[in-house]
């Protein structure tokens, strides 16, 4: 299976749950990717290494990295559901609620890690680490 991971507001709150099971699906032959999204007002590169120091430090093992990048905020479901395709992912797991409803809508299974912070869903749906 390929299952894809959001950072912001899903590994990056649960890290300690995301190394598990990250290890988990890597050790079990499964392929692990990294799918973000930033605003095209960002620094591309130094996002990525974030991410890829954020990952290291919690010694969470991933396969792949990918980045999206947008103008507006709304872009984000279609250009994570985009991400999913070309990647052929089978499970991605997000905090937005719009990102897994539109990865729903087009037959990914999408899992909310919901930590109720973000601007498209202010309800709290409990703690995973």
């Amino acid at each position: 299976m390929i299952i894809g991971l959001d950072f912001y507001k899903t590994i990056s709150a649960f890290p300690k749950f995301f190394r598990n099971l990250s290890s988990s699906l890597i050790s079990e032959k499964n392929t692990v990717i990294i799918i973000s999204a930033v605003g095209k007002s960002s620094n591309l590169e130094n996002y990525k290494r974030h991410i890829r120091e954020f990952l290291g430090t919690h010694r969470i093992p991933f396969n792949s990295l990918h980045i999206c990048q947008f103008d507006e905020d709304k872009e984000i479901p279609q250009l994570k559901l985009d991400s999913c395709r070309t990647h052929k992912v089978d499970v991605y797991f997000d905090d937005r609620e719009d990102v897994c409803q539109k990865l729903h809508e087009n037959g990914i299974i999408a899992m909310r890690v919901g930590i109720g912070k973000n601007k498209k869903n202010k309800q709290f749906f409990g703690s995973l680490s």
